[in-house]
């Protein structure tokens, strides 16, 4: 996709963009500095990409940029719990489990960049920064996010062990709530970020939001890298797909990807991000994902399953669509599988 820069005073910006479209429509910028603060804007971007409805973010930035943010038609950032599991006092686990697994429900989100190339600085600046984004809560628009007033720029290795920079970090607000934006960059990608509507290896590259405490936005195309087999003896056998990331102290994640198989003869194949949710201890060593049926399996919604990597033995339970358990947990035995 070839990438256009303009630099646009308000009436071009008017006459250039569809005002039906809030995400298509670039905002003046509101630190201009002697360049005019000019936005910059792809003319190809689409706008099938951006989702109707708004309210939605206008891009805030400088022509005066020479790094990009490439973002692909049908890339989206998902939410997925960003806090290791806690009890409250006097709460078993089973509790504890539940009570997350309703709440990682509850919080879905996703959000939206507008397909097409936007501009990143690749030094620190006192200048307004936003990307042009919807922010949808379960299905409905959360607000249009307020600029951050700075901008920063880093080097060297961030989170995992692949050399970073120049990365970019920036803190919007929607409504009370920080956007804490971070955009990673592999030395190799050069002055190019890319987010990619395709399979990503590492929830922790590309684009990276985290809102308030609760809510880490990652790719909603996380890569599976560890697949189990979850054998039920007679009563068939699923595949279970999970993105994990087994991490230094005080960090790990979890994210569910799919499900898969037969069980008392009923087909299972779950892989839309609504139908899935995964919590987790420290390191993510331990991890409960659910995953709801398309069907009802002996009268319920959802299956979890319970995984430690600390010796305990994998556990599947039916469920309830909120994650209440349903009778007795079920005979299982667990295997590791490739992913290919």
């Amino acid at each position: 996709m070839k990438t256009s820069v303009f630099s646009l005073s308000i009436a071009a910006l008017l006459a250039a963009c569809a005002p039906s479209n809030p995400m298509a429509d670039a905002a003046p910028d509101s630190a201009a500095p002697s360049d005019g603060g000019a936005v910059v804007m792809d003319s190809s971007a689409p706008d099938a990409a951006v989702p109707d409805g708004g309210p939605c973010s206008q891009y805030q930035g400088s022509a005066a940029w020479t790094a990009r943010l490439a973002v692909e038609p049908g890339a989206r950032l998902c939410a997925y719990p960003a806090r290791q599991w806690a009890s409250n006092p006097g709460e078993s686990q089973a509790a504890m489990k539940e009570r997350l697994l309703r709440e990682a429900f509850a919080q879905k989100s996703t959000i939206t960049i507008a397909a097409g190339s936007h501009a990143l600085p690749t030094a620190s600046e006192d200048r307004a920064f936003l990307l042009p984004m919807c922010v949808e809560d379960r299905g409905v628009a959360a607000g249009a996010a307020t600029a951050s007033a700075r901008v920063q720029t880093s080097e060297g290795s961030g989170i995992g062990s692949t050399p970073d920079g120049p990365n970019v970090e920036a803190t919007f607000m929607l409504g009370a709530e920080p956007l804490a934006l971070r955009i990673n960059r592999t030395a190799a990608e050069g002055a190019t970020a890319n987010l990619r509507a395709t399979a990503q290896d590492a929830h922790y590259r590309g684009v990276n939001i985290v809102r308030g405490t609760s809510r880490l936005y990652a790719s909603c195309a996380l890569a599976a890298n560890r697949c189990t087999t979850l054998a039920f003896g007679a009563a068939g056998s699923l595949r279970m797909d999970e993105h994990y990331w087994q991490a230094m102290p005080g960090f790990g994640f979890s994210a569910p990807v799919r499900l898969r198989g037969a069980l008392d003869g009923v087909a299972v194949d779950v892989s839309a991000y609504d139908d899935m949710a995964a919590i987790y201890a420290r390191h993510a060593f331990e991890r409960a994902l659910l995953f709801r049926f398309s069907a009802p399996i002996r009268g319920a919604c959802a299956l979890r399953v319970n995984v430690s990597d600390l010796g305990d033995p994998t556990t599947a339970q039916l469920t309830s669509c909120e994650g209440v358990a349903m009778g007795a947990p079920l005979a299982v035995t667990s295997s590791m599988t490739s992913c290919s």
